[in-house]
């Protein structure tokens, strides 16, 4: 069995270590590395407080990572009740398993976290999908909405991503970008990086796609300006580099919606490096 503690909001309540336990019957001494309470018939020390380290135990772990992976996920990617949707948002907080000194904890981790590199669970901007770890597409901190005022979500196609790595790719939830256990652990299992030289291979499709759409280049110059800025910062040589390739791509749009390249008007994307301050 295992048991969710939610908030009267519908969101999912995050139970301190010493409030999410394993059970048998009565609660253990054991913390679960994931923010719930499990119930099982886990063999016992006698006095009943910590698990013995036997083949039932490692068993049960399994039983649990199985159940959470299959029946639960399946429950909590099903909510469509309006009390129950918060659920949705918290799906990798609740499967990615923290750090114990509990062996029971690091039992059940070390069967969780191999588990999870198979298994769709991440979900993509909005929650409209759950896709594996390999399937996600990492905004670098220096890109994120945050950052630079423009979300990439909003600018970019998944379908763009995809054709790019030749693969279905997508990008996370925003709510992800802010767990650094999690971005770390998608990175071991594959995930994908949005770099500069994504961008730039997308970007003259994307601009052709949406050279209709005056708004669409108003948030590209309004993210060319911060992004650029942002890369100064870091390293002006870098920031040069990019805006020399970013010269030749197709990205200034004409009164007649026609889409030229600036040849050479640097000003316009990174006016930081006019002034050495």
């Amino acid at each position: 069995q295992i048991a969710l503690s939610l908030e009267d909001t519908g969101h999912l309540k995050p139970l301190t270590p010493r409030h999410r336990l394993f059970y048998v019957y009565f609660p253990t001494q054991e913390p679960v590395p994931i923010p719930c309470l499990i119930h099982s018939f886990f063999q016992l020390k006698p006095a009943r407080t910590h698990f013995y380290e036997c083949a039932l135990n490692e068993w049960l772990c399994e039983q649990v990572v199985s159940f959470l992976t299959s029946d639960v996920l399946e429950w909590l990617k099903s909510c469509e009740e309006r009390s129950n949707q918060h659920l949705k948002t918290a799906l990798p907080f609740l499967l990615i398993p923290s750090y114990s000194s509990s062996s029971a904890a690091e039992l059940l981790r070390n069967k969780l976290l191999p588990a999870l590199k198979n298994t769709a669970f991440v979900p993509t901007v909005d929650y409209h999908k759950f896709v594996k770890p390999s399937e996600i597409c990492l905004i670098p901190d220096a890109l994120s909405a945050q950052r630079v005022g423009v979300s990439l979500s909003s600018m970019f196609s998944d379908k763009s991503i995809s054709e790019y790595f030749r693969t279905d790719c997508y990008f996370p939830a925003a709510e992800i970008q802010q767990r650094p256990d999690i971005i770390k652990l998608l990175r071991a299992y594959g995930a994908k990086e949005f770099t500069q030289e994504v961008f730039l291979a997308i970007l003259d499709g994307e601009a052709q796609i949406h050279r209709n759409e005056l708004h669409w280049f108003q948030n590209l110059y309004h993210f060319l300006r911060n992004a650029t800025y942002i890369l100064a910062q870091h390293s002006k040589k870098s920031a040069e580099a990019f805006v020399a390739k970013l010269k030749q791509k197709k990205i200034l749009l004409s009164m007649n919606y026609q889409l030229y390249a600036p040849n050479g008007e640097v000003q316009i994307f990174l006016p930081p490096l006019r002034h050495e301050s």
